[in-house]
């Protein structure tokens, strides 16, 4: 006797006999195959969310993350937010204490060419003394 075929994501659609699914069925039913929690699956991607680019790609990245949480607070987008700035750009933004969310942001897209530039001419300059010394056996 040959083993039943496994499941596929069109077995676990609802049958129904007039027309196709509604859209809203449809995508509630694509969020239960996709995953079982996905509120807290979203949660942990914002909370494992870094920036890597610009401040600005960041903050696009953050904030269709952030809508996948059903349930963010205020407090918790600010936090979520600047924990995934890079070290230079949050140390320049919580030095303004900025209260809400949309403020930091705002910091962080002035601060972030500016701290790159500022390590760009340190990693220059140090470059520069370091070709300058005799070298030492």
């Amino acid at each position: 006797m040959a083993p039943a075929p496994s499941k596929t994501f069109s077995d676990h659609l609802p049958r129904q006999t007039s027309g196709e699914h509604e859209f809203d069925s449809f995508k509630a039913q694509c969020f239960r195959f996709l995953t079982t929690y996905p509120v807290k699956d979203a949660r942990d991607q914002l909370a494992d969310l870094k920036q890597i680019k610009s401040a600005k790609a960041y903050t696009s990245i953050f904030r269709t993350e952030a809508l996948n949480v059903t349930d963010l607070s205020p407090a918790e987008s600010h936090d979520r937010y600047l924990r995934g700035l890079t070290k230079h750009v949050r140390a320049q933004v919580l030095q303004q204490r900025p209260a809400k969310t949309e403020d930091a942001r705002r910091l962080a897209e002035i601060y972030d060419p500016l701290v790159l530039a500022s390590r760009r001419r340190n990693t220059t300059r140090s470059l520069e003394q370091n070709s300058h010394e005799p070298h030492k056996p």
